[in-house]
């Protein structure tokens, strides 16, 4: 932060809605975080290694608050503000945390601190005669990302300070930013797409951010406009809200941005060349997890027009080279290197990779093998020139054992999102007598939707029987996480009664 003091550039708007909130320069924002530190070590009694969680969705006062408990040398535990009681308090006592920072008066089980948008004039105007800061190690334990579970409780991934600098560095170098970059950010800043590439990215760069309370269309095209935006962080959900959106959008006024970057769930190529066909604006998928703090793979900016076209021809879609912070490998079941278009499990290692899990030894030593990260995704790469692109084809929790045959759902979702009125459906494997797992289809109907009889036949033509959805249900909604992983596990209890049919008698 003391590089940031006397540096009167615009670091931070913040915007709620179409309505701009606050804007900091680098010098007021590194003030406030300053005095917020100090104001948390003398009111609460926060200091080094101290476990705080935070509860603020997106605003400036969450970002104040995790720069001010850097300076404190505490843990950071970003939570969803839609969290249950429930979650807040499995985390709270498996962190044995001092405090939480919320925007409002919510008497969880644990200690409050109100931070409210009011408070931040009353830090602008507070007199502190000593301003708290901590020198930390760089193997202190920065930032504790619960990663969302859906058959368990949530593993506590352990990232430390040089963690968060290496994967910082690599995405400033490999999206070149600098003073004069220009980030938006509508992710969700508890996770770590937002809170490293969003946010500490930026700060590390010197960057400006824009940052939006939530994503929201009516407003989003004006605001890249008029903030100039170089590069916007999304997800494919958000990719297809912005591809359905039917107003008229003035291309020729965006010609400062470069490109928006699609992570935390697969992109369809068939999304991504609409959208290029639609905007003349590249998606530049990457792939990262939390337990190796945010991208670890993403596709090359530098590309020519011929090259990302090319790419648009490829199914599954590319999720890009590996960053210099990390070293990606696609392995088999052994830990052996496989070789050019053989599918293994993706496997990381570098200074990006978590220290471990949280008070849970034996799901460290499942996931961490003599220092390398085991994903449990399935991909595998190709050689474009001297480079390595990744392919991504599904999870190994994931896959659906049909008569001893493994088949990728996501495989199968690549290609009925090609299907007209069929983007918004995800298939899964359920329990069946006779085949061991069966396969069905969830969709979402739409004013583009076939019937049902029309579905079937489409399926029949583009599957084979082995791989084609038996059972097919209309939903109100395909359930998904935060940052817009699809929950399949979620959607099963849909298809118990077809647990005893026969579907190749």
């Amino acid at each position: 932060m003391s590089s940031c003091r006397g540096d009167s550039a615009s670091y931070l708007k913040f915007y709620s809605g179409s309505r701009l909130i606050r804007e900091y320069s680098y010098d007021e924002f590194a003030s406030l975080c300053e005095k917020l530190a100090t104001y948390l070590f003398q009111n609460y009694g926060i200091h080094r290694n101290e476990k705080v969680l935070i509860k603020l969705g997106n605003s400036d006062t969450a970002l104040l608050s995790y720069a001010a408990l850097m300076l404190l040398g505490a843990v950071i535990v970003p939570v969803s503000p839609s969290s249950s009681y429930e979650d807040i308090a499995f985390i709270y006592e498996d962190t044995n945390a001092t405090l939480m920072i919320t925007s409002q008066e919510e008497n969880f089980v644990c200690r409050e601190f109100v931070f409210h948008e009011a408070f931040v004039e009353d830090l602008k105007q507070l007199q502190l005669a000593e301003m708290i800061c901590v020198q930390s190690c760089k193997s202190d334990v920065a930032l504790l990302v619960y990663t969302s579970g859906t058959t368990s409780n949530p593993k506590g991934v352990m990232l430390t300070y040089q963690n968060l600098f290496a994967n910082a560095q690599a995405v400033t170098h490999h999206h070149q930013m600098d003073q004069h970059h220009i980030h938006m950010c509508v992710l969700p800043l508890f996770h770590v797409n937002a809170w490293n590439f969003s946010f500490f990215a930026t700060l590390y760069s010197k960057s400006k951010l824009i940052l939006n309370r939530n994503f929201y269309l009516p407003n989003f095209w004006s605001i890249v406009e008029k903030e100039k935006v170089n590069v916007v962080s999304a997800v494919p959900k958000i990719i297809r809200l912005l591809l359905q959106d039917t107003r008229t959008i003035e291309t020729n006024k965006l010609t400062h941005l470069a490109y928006f970057t699609s992570a935390a769930a697969p992109l369809s190529t068939v999304d991504a060349k609409h959208f290029y066909e639609r905007f003349a604006i590249p998606v530049l998928q990457g792939y990262g997890m939390s337990e190796a703090v945010n991208f670890s793979l993403t596709m090359p900016i530098g590309l020519d027009r011929c090259e990302y076209e090319k790419l648009l021809t490829e199914e599954p879609l590319s999720v890009g080279i590996a960053l210099g912070c990390n070293e990606v490998k696609i392995v088999d079941k052994n830990g052996k290197e496989v070789s050019e278009g053989v599918v293994g499990e993706v496997a990381v290692c570098g200074d990006n990779v978590m220290q471990g899990y949280y008070h849970n030894f034996a799901a460290t030593q499942e996931s961490l093998k003599q220092g390398v990260l085991h994903t449990g995704d399935r991909g595998f790469f190709r050689y474009k020139g001297s480079q390595k692109y990744f392919y991504l084809v599904g999870r190994f929790k994931e896959l659906i054992i049909k008569n001893g045959e493994n088949i990728s759902p996501a495989e199968l979702d690549g290609k009925i999102m090609q299907i007209r009125g069929l983007q918004e459906s995800a298939t899964l494997g359920f329990e069946n007598d006779y085949t061991g797992e069966e396969i069905a289809l969830c969709v979402v109907k739409n004013a583009e939707t076939p019937s049902l009889e029309e579905i079937q036949e489409i399926l029949t033509s583009t599957f084979v029987d082995a791989k084609r959805p038996k059972v097919i249900l209309f939903v109100e909604e395909i359930p998904r996480t935060e940052t817009g992983k699809i929950q399949r596990s979620k959607l099963q209890s849909l298809f118990v009664q077809y647990k005893h049919i026969n579907f190749e008698s």
